[in-house]
């Protein structure tokens, strides 16, 4: 796999899809927190805001990716 044409090795790789898992699951539980009937206002608004920023890391990230491969298929 490349990214921007750099090779990433074995361990990158594995670095990556281990960061990718980590994020998923935060993602989750936060999303678990805001589906919670009994919640206020501004724990809502914390988790909302905390939920944003590895989402738009991992969105980055999957273009890098996508990027890469429609580069290598043309």
């Amino acid at each position: 796999m490349q990214i921007n044409g750099i090779t990433l090795t074995k361990r990158q790789k594995t670095l990556i899809r281990g960061a990718l898992l980590r994020e998923h699951a935060r993602i989750t539980d936060l999303m678990r927190i805001l589906y919670q009937a009994n919640l206020d206002h501004d724990t809502r608004a914390r988790a909302t805001t905390a939920i944003l920023a590895p989402t738009d890391e991992i969105v980055a990230l999957m273009n890098l990716i996508n990027e890469d491969k429609e580069n290598h298929n043309a």
